[in-house]
């Protein structure tokens, strides 16, 4: 660095992510910056320690105890009168004075000499060499700021994070407004009246928006006696309306809030196409919520025969979805329609045990109260014990054999003593199976269990 050119350079500073620029002025040109800029006053002798003022953060400026002179020489002490005179421009100077508008003639000094003057520019007592440091750091009463120092300080150094920050808040600005405006649109006048009488004739084409078919829900769940005739204006459109991504909700609605005969128009256009609803993404709801609020329903059970009889029932228990409706035939279903679920789950227990989607519904077919007793027997009876280590060592099946371990009936069938006991001499060869480990595990968090 030639001592007659200015020097430039950036620093890390503490307190703020941000980096902190500095530069030298050539000694003799200081009253030649053409711009006045308010600094603060910091000075101290040759040779003491570098004190602080109060109005800085700690760590925001420390002198180097000895600067390096041109060509690595190191540098002559200072006379004791002499002081250090760091500038520091403050925010509202906004880089007033570039560097590139300071002339480089003249020769710089080597030393932190003369005292601080309150401008950098036209002042009779001007230093003969200053040090100017501009902070690039926001101000402290910037909203930025203020934001940054409510968050962790892990936080703090993360634009990711400061980003996803902004997009959450964005998010939950949406979404109350929105809600807002539903309230608004939904309940402008405290009868409501107004309101439901937009709705007639409308409900089809509202159910087919996303903004909409919530104003539908809403009406279904306030609108008291005039819930079946909103309900009514989808007759026609079930089927179509089950397959849409935003009206399947509505007829979700309207089973729920309708009466068991009142909903009795939507299994009506359901009959026939059980197996393409059940085995449907958003069909398969609907089919769920029918067995739940209207399994008494003669209708509905009309419905599950023809998606019993129709279809292949092995192939709906290892459907993506017609897996759920299923399940819901097990739980809320009638005996008859439980009772074939569970005789095609016995039928190839081992291979169903292994699948995701059928290896909870043998959990569930050993549910009590879910299945008869005779099923339930069935069941145990079709896993001996050498099945169950099997299974143990599998990732679907070790949910099955525990199932069937936990419960005493499989012990008096079997005649095998308790758990411990049986399951010692293969201890080994399940802990050292990915599987199998975590079977053990399970079964020791269940017998602790009271």
């Amino acid at each position: 660095m030639v001592p007659s050119q200015q020097s430039f350079g950036y620093e890390q500073e503490e307190s703020t992510p941000m980096p902190v620029m500095w530069y030298m002025v050539p000694a003799g040109q200081v009253q030649q910056m053409p711009c006045p800029v308010q600094v603060q006053r910091l000075s101290f002798a040759a040779g003491a320690s570098a004190t602080t003022p109060s109005c800085m953060p700690q760590g925001w400026w420390q002198p180097p105890r000895q600067m390096p002179g041109p060509q690595g020489l190191p540098l002559l002490p200072v006379q004791a009168a002499q002081h250090v005179q760091p500038m520091l421009l403050p925010q509202s100077a906004q880089m007033a004075c570039p560097a590139s508008d300071v002339p480089l003639e003249g020769q710089c000094t080597w030393s932190y000499t003369g005292t601080v003057p309150e401008q950098c520019c036209d002042h009779p007592r001007a230093s003969a060499g200053s040090v100017a440091e501009v902070s690039t750091a926001p101000s402290e009463a910037s909203p930025r700021f203020q934001e940054a120092d409510n968050l962790p300080t892990s936080m703090k150094m993360s634009a990711s994070t400061a980003r996803r920050l902004r997009r959450k808040r964005a998010a939950e600005r949406k979404a109350r407004a929105d809600a807002a405006d539903l309230t608004k649109e939904l309940h402008p006048h405290p009868d409501g009246k107004e309101e439901l009488a937009q709705l007639r004739g409308h409900v089809w084409e509202l159910s087919q928006d996303k903004k909409g078919c919530r104003l539908v829900q809403k009406a279904l769940e306030t609108a008291g006696r005039e819930t079946v005739a909103i309900a009514a204006e989808l007759s026609g459109h079930i089927v179509e309306a089950i397959k849409h991504p935003e009206a399947n909700y509505v007829v979700q609605k309207a089973i729920t809030q309708l009466s068991v005969a009142g909903s009795g128009f939507i299994v009506e256009e359901i009959l026939g196409s059980a197996v393409a609803v059940a085995k449907n993404r958003m069909g398969c709801r609907i089919f769920c919520r029918l067995l739940e609020f209207c399994s008494t329903n003669p209708k509905v059970g009309y419905l599950v025969d023809e998606l019993l009889h129709v279809a292949d029932v092995a192939e709906l228990c290892c459907h993506s979805f017609a897996h759920h409706v299923i399940q819901s035939i097990l739980e809320h279903g009638e005996e008859r329609h439980k009772h074939v679920a569970a005789q095609t789950l016995i039928a190839d227990v081992v291979r169903f045990a292994q699948h995701k989607n059928t290896s909870y519904l043998i959990e569930k077919v050993m549910t009590l109260g879910t299945c008869s007793e005779q099923d339930q027997v069935a069941m145990v009876c079709a896993l001996e014990f050498k099945c169950l280590l099997f299974l143990a060592k599998t990732q679907y099946g070790r949910h099955v054999a525990k199932t069937m371990l936990q419960d005493p009936r499989w012990y008096a069938v079997w005649g095998a003593k308790n758990f411990e006991r049986l399951i010692f001499p293969f201890r080994a060869g399940l802990e050292s199976d990915r599987f199998g480990s975590l079977f053990l595990k399970d079964m020791a968090e269940s017998l602790r269990e009271p």
